[in-house]
């Protein structure tokens, strides 16, 4: 319909072509592209140093490809440039943020599943420490510990507790087809309450505060039922001690000198006891495994020992020494044995029980802060040993010694009850270790009763919390916190 003119297309294209240049012979480029012509020329700058001129651009469909494709090499750069400024800002802004993020965690704890189902904030008064099992909570109710414990060396006002039981001849499990040994893990919470005292105000000087003396409840949770068919002649998961090691919640079976791990102590699956070492009597050359009664940490290391009595019969007539000896379980995991005689003669002596009186220990602690050894016996007799008799000879004793026991000092905790002795204890968490919990236990044979109770007191021998019986009517021989505190603050220091 629209015949097309050969002619005058040609025509047009040979003006759009005139037009692309200048009279100077150079080339017209449209506005987009005249950024180009600010850049040197390689060509040129390298003829100016010979001192030659640069060739004449040539008009040609080459020359232009050259220059746009320069020109599109510097917005590149330019274009990766900003998106590398950009990521710089936005790592930069992501450090920030996480800092800040840490420091409000450090300050705010997540908060825990509670036995009800119910969310609790972590950043009520109890520091960020859970509650205890509660016994009332169905079976299939598990407490929730943190991961990660609340840092800040603050005092807590809610401390987990668990204690183990040493049942003795009941702990063989009578409805089992199988040969079973039982014990048993009680779970319990120490609330503090914080106090302060007040000056009252005077014509000088405004009402003033300062802190009061703390004080102390327990709370009693669940308690867990266990086993272990590990025995040595038809006694074994008589469990004595608790203590935190290598980040390990340990137990040790005073008859086959089993040392177990507790796995599962928090009630979140099912209790187990996981066979770690087992530590023979006296220089460890003994085919009898230790009598476990105690253990503790000092400098890095695991001290575990006995009664630190001789060996007697029910007469009180010396059989042997292997009960004065202790082992010491090294960072590596070897084990080396100490004879402790000469210490637990001077112990002994301090306390007026010189042969054929004796002391029996269930319960010795090393402090760090004070570099001391505290003891808190379970039995202390000036006459000698008989069996009928031992049950009643309980103490109310704490004491006290340099490293090597060239110090002595002797305090005395409250009233004493006859029937009952010191079996285990630890220092309160981030009170210098001057504030103590302990339990002491009683056991009558004759009459298949045995008892358990958990007390406070500082280390001048006032008490905090009075004798106050663990439920069950268990004879339980060893305590630990719920968190390995020690750990914890060493993390924090």
């Amino acid at each position: 319909m629209f015949p097309l003119r050969l002619d005058r297309v040609k025509r047009k294209t040979s003006e759009v072509e005139t037009n692309m240049w200048t009279e100077e012979g150079a080339p017209k480029l449209p506005r987009s592209l005249q950024i180009a012509r600010s850049v040197p020329n390689l060509n040129t700058i390298n003829s100016d140093i010979e001192g030659t001129t640069a060739p004449t651009l040539r008009r040609s469909n080459s020359a232009l490809s050259t220059s746009s494709t320069n020109n599109l090499d510097i917005f590149a750069r330019y274009r990766m440039c900003f998106i590398g400024l950009i990521l710089l800002v936005v790592l930069i802004l992501s450090l920030v943020s996480s800092s800040y993020f840490s420091f409000s965690s450090a300050q705010k704890s997540p908060p825990f599943r509670s036995n009800n189902g119910t969310y609790t904030d972590n950043n009520t008064p109890n520091n960020g420490v859970p509650s205890i099992p509660s016994a009332a909570a169905a079976p299939s109710a598990r407490s929730r510990i943190p991961p990660v414990l609340p840092y800040g060396l603050t005092r807590p006002d809610s401390i987990g507790v668990v204690l183990v039981a040493d049942l003795d001849k009941k702990s063989r499990d009578i409805k089992s087809e199988r040969l079973q040994f039982i014990s048993y893990l009680q779970h319990a919470a120490i609330k503090i309450t914080k106090t302060a005292q007040s000056i009252p105000p005077s014509t000088s000087s405004p009402e003033k505060k300062f802190p009061g003396v703390d004080t102390y409840a327990v709370t009693w949770g669940a308690k867990y039922k266990f086993s272990t068919a590990m025995n040595e002649a038809g006694r074994g998961c008589e469990l004595s001690e608790l203590v935190w090691f290598d980040h390990k919640l340990l137990t040790f079976d005073d008859r086959t000198g089993i040392m177990f791990e507790i796995k599962g102590f928090d009630g979140r699956k099912d209790v187990q006891l996981i066979p770690r070492s087992i530590v023979m009597e006296r220089d460890g050359l003994s085919s009898k495994g230790q009598k476990h009664e105690w253990a503790t940490v000092k400098d890095g290391e695991l001290y575990m020992g006995s009664i630190g009595k001789e060996f007697t019969d029910s007469k009180g007539n010396i059989l042997g020494n292997g009960f004065q000896w202790i082992a010491i379980m090294e960072k590596n995991g070897n084990i080396r044995h100490e004879d402790w005689t000469g210490n637990y003669e001077l112990i002994r002596k301090a306390l007026g029980s010189e042969y054929p009186g004796y002391v029996v220990h269930e319960a010795v602690e090393w402090s760090n802060v004070h570099r001391r050894w505290f003891l808190l016996p379970r039995r202390v007799s000036t006459e000698a040993y008989t069996e009928g008799e031992d049950e009643l000879r309980g103490s109310n004793k704490m004491v006290i010694a340099s490293e090597d026991f060239s110090s002595i000092e002797i305090v005395q905790i409250g009233v004493l009850t006859p029937s009952r002795g010191f079996s285990s204890f630890k220092f309160l968490p981030r009170t210098d270790d001057s504030i103590i919990m302990a339990v002491k236990s009683e056991e009558i044979e004759k009459d298949d009763f045995q008892n358990s109770y958990l007390t406070i007191f500082d280390l001048s021998g006032n008490v905090l919390l009075p004798e106050t019986q663990v439920p069950g009517n268990h004879k339980y021989e060893g305590v630990a916190y719920t968190y390995d505190w020690v750990a914890v603050n060493r993390r924090n220091v």
